[in-house]
């Protein structure tokens, strides 16, 4: 038996348009970055960041991710999530509201994929 590697089910994505990749800023993420744009250096790569305007560092947080995903040769979109948040449930309201940007971001980059990082 050959090993698979995460490069090899790249191969089943739409070829013909820009990819995007859910970028959090940690290691999964930023590593899943770096492991795309080397497989991909021909095809532009969109990477969304979420900043949920939960934390008053969050929007700094968000520019910082985003500068490394430019400087390592992604098109970063930092996605804001605005309006009033809930002050019970937040955590399954900031997934949703994630989603829904993440979503809008891709259908609006005409990304023909987005992807994850794994989740814990």
């Amino acid at each position: 038996m050959s090993p698979v590697t995460l490069l090899d089910g790249l191969d089943g994505l739409p070829q013909d348009k820009p990819w995007g990749i859910a970028l959090s800023g940690g290691p999964d993420s930023l590593a899943l970055l770096w492991l795309l744009l080397q497989h991909t250096s021909q095809r532009p790569l969109h990477a969304f960041i979420v900043d949920h305007g939960l934390r008053a560092e969050a929007s700094a947080e968000a520019a910082h991710v985003a500068s490394v995903a430019a400087a390592l040769g992604a098109t970063p979109h930092i996605l804001t999530w605005h309006g009033p948040k809930p002050t019970v449930g937040i955590q399954a309201a900031a997934r949703d509201a994630r989603h829904a940007l993440l979503l809008n971001a891709t259908r609006a980059h005409g990304c023909g994929a987005l992807l994850f990082a794994p989740l814990r």
